[in-house]
């Protein structure tokens, strides 16, 4: 049986789609990588006995050097800093790599707010990736991307 909250982003996801004139879905496994713009990439995830939806997208890896003072700067961003209600930065371990991580209730996303969140997650790591490849990882640039880019830029990678 599938989660309601599979249900819904399925759903939402298939109407966003169909605003953009490229079909989205989800998979069977809840999971769906949706790339913008051609160079950026967040995962949506629907997990079966959750009631809430969880966006994710990779920032920046982790130095060779210096790797503690870039983790340490994440986890100061965390506090006040990123504009996102229920957003936070995450260390994959494993891969070395700093996420851009969300969760919000499957009613916000039911609600219609799939679209202006995943623009809203797509900008925010675009400034995230670039001031961690530039080194200057804690600051916030005074540049603000275009907040208002087209929505046809989603594409579904599977």
């Amino acid at each position: 049986m599938t989660a309601t909250n599979q249900i819904i982003l399925g759903h939402a996801l298939q109407a966003l789609g169909a605003a953009v004139g490229n079909p989205l879905r989800l998979g069977e496994d809840g999971v769906a990588t949706l790339a913008f713009a051609g160079t950026q990439e967040l995962t949506v995830e629907a997990p079966a006995g959750s009631d809430r939806i969880f966006i994710h997208g990779r920032i920046g890896r982790l130095p060779a050097q210096g790797s503690d003072a870039a983790a340490r700067e994440a986890l100061a961003r965390n506090l006040f800093k990123l504009p996102i209600a229920g957003a936070w930065i995450a260390l994959d371990e494993g891969a070395g790599t700093l996420l851009l991580c969300c969760s919000v209730p499957a009613e916000a996303i039911a609600q219609g707010g799939l679209a202006s969140l995943l623009l809203s997650m797509f900008t925010e790591q675009a400034q995230l990736t670039s001031a961690f490849a530039q080194s200057d990882f804690g600051m916030r640039h005074a540049a603000q991307a275009d907040r208002h880019q087209p929505l046809s830029a989603f594409a579904l990678r599977m």
